[in-house]
């Protein structure tokens, strides 16, 4: 009597190591974005504590909009530059 071959059920394993290489990839280029992008923000707050430390504009109405814009500076695309332009 002959025995029949069971075949194996599921993904081979070369599949899942190439699944796991392009997750890996994924995963470090979605991380280097993400510190690209914190580095910006990072870039802009300081050109902006800059930018108040050389003005004497505490207590003004300027100053507590310049404030505003470092609190919410992750909310700022490129608009930092349009602040300098605007106060000097």
């Amino acid at each position: 009597m002959v025995k029949p071959v069971l075949k194996k059920k599921g993904l081979p394993i070369s599949l899942i190591i190439i699944f796991l290489f392009l997750l890996a990839g994924i995963l470090t280029s979605v991380y280097s974005y993400c510190q690209s992008e914190w580095n910006v923000m990072q870039k802009k707050q300081e050109y902006l504590l800059e930018f108040i430390s050389n003005q004497k504009l505490k207590g003004t109405t300027e100053w507590r909009m310049i404030m505003l814009s470092v609190v919410t500076i992750n909310k700022f695309s490129d608009n930092t530059l349009e602040v300098k332009n605007e106060y000097q």
